[in-house]
């Protein structure tokens, strides 16, 4: 297998010393050796950096381990301030000594790699031997105990069977997919779950039925339809199951939506200014729709006879507004304004609650504003 910077067993070279072959900053992941010759390219390597300088006196506070990959003359892949300096790289100058001497991180990935599935007597572990007990390669049946048979993401190439050897699953394979389902158990009282996951940001999850059979659902098997209906169409049930697309009949359908946040507003501006998060948005499907906005809030500014007013607006239209007169100095002031827009489009219009102060009004103060608009089609 390739060499990489996370091998566990990293060979050495005796005696061997080399420099720099130019300046290296601490985050470097390549440096470029004056020389790589007879270092292993089979297995990553631990090489330390500025042990001693050219004329072989120590330079502890410089001594760097590097662990990476030879290519040419460079180690690539490089994990910067190995065995026990804690990933923290080190800047070093062009001719800096370069050694592969005895380090304890080689010494220790191997003796931890080896301990993994050994005893210290060099046997193997027990649960080691039970799991390799057998066969590896399957070519017929195999039988493993409950629990036993532990993999993982093994490979399905064709289906997954019963006891008698028929398909219960299965598992052709796409190439180069990247999405997925997963399935989650769940403990006493909740739901197991089966969604869609994967690279992609929005994956939608599809379940279709084998010629002119139905999805069924729930545990009355509603029998969703094969097709897609007409536009407005809606779902309409037979009352055995069968659900059906039908022309839908009856009342007008209505739309609400609300300012999900308290709009609040401090201003002494004499032109109208917006106030924060008192906005919603409605998209009529046609201009026929007719929508309903209701403001309601609460202000106050600090002088008896301050002079104040609320507009509400469709995009950048004046729909309507109110004038408010303060009674006593600071006495909080309800408001409520009502608008019902009969010029709309068939597009995403956005309803918003402004506020102004008459010139010569002291700071005006709108504690809460909430917008609500409900549209009927």
């Amino acid at each position: 297998m390739a060499a990489a910077n996370t091998d566990k067993w990293r060979k050495k070279k005796s005696n061997f010393s080399t420099t720099l072959n130019g300046a290296i900053g601490a985050a470097d992941a390549t440096i470029v050796l004056s020389s790589t010759a007879g270092l292993p390219t089979d297995t990553a390597i631990t090489l330390t950096i500025d042990r001693v300088d050219a004329n072989g006196l120590s330079t502890p506070t410089l001594k760097e381990r590097v662990t990476g990959v030879v290519s040419g003359n460079n180690l690539t892949n490089c994990l910067r301030g190995e065995d026990g300096d804690g990933g923290v790289g080190k800047s070093h100058s062009s001719g800096a000594v370069v050694e592969d001497i005895w380090d304890a991180d080689t010494w220790n990935d191997a003796v931890g790699s080896f301990l993994t599935e050994h005893n210290q007597d060099g046997t193997h572990l027990n649960t080691i031997v039970a799991l390799l007990a057998g066969a590896q390669i399957f070519t017929g049946a195999k039988t493993f105990g409950s629990g036993l048979l532990l993999a993982t993401s093994p490979k399905i190439t064709t289906s997954i069977d019963d006891a008698n050897g028929n398909e219960v699953i299965k598992t052709p394979a796409t190439v180069s997919a990247v999405n997925e389902l997963t399935v989650t158990n769940a403990a006493t009282g909740g739901d197991p779950l089966v969604q869609a996951s994967g690279g992609d940001t929005n994956i939608s999850l599809a379940l279709k039925a084998k010629g002119t059979g139905k999805v069924k659902l729930g545990t009355a098997g509603l029998q969703f339809p094969n097709a897609d209906g007409s536009a407005n169409q809606v779902l309409k049930t037979d009352g055995s199951g069968v659900l059906s697309f039908v022309a839908a009949s009856g009342g007008a359908a209505i739309t609400m939506v609300q300012n999900g946040t308290n709009g609040t507003l401090t201003t002494q501006s004499t032109t109208f200014v917006d106030i924060t998060n008192a906005v919603i948005t409605l998209t009529p499907s046609s201009a026929t729709n007719s929508i309903h906005i209701t403001v309601s809030g609460s202000g106050y500014t600090g002088a008896t006879g301050d002079d104040w007013q609320i507009q509400i607006l469709r995009d950048s239209t004046p729909l309507t507004n109110i004038r408010i007169n303060t009674v006593g100095a600071n006495n909080r002031q309800a408001f409520s304004v009502t608008a019902v827009d009969l010029n709309v489009t068939a597009a995403a219009h956005t309803y918003k609650v402004q506020a102004k102060v008459a010139p010569g009004t002291s700071t005006l103060n709108i504690e809460f504003c909430t917008i609500a608009g409900v549209m009927a089609v």
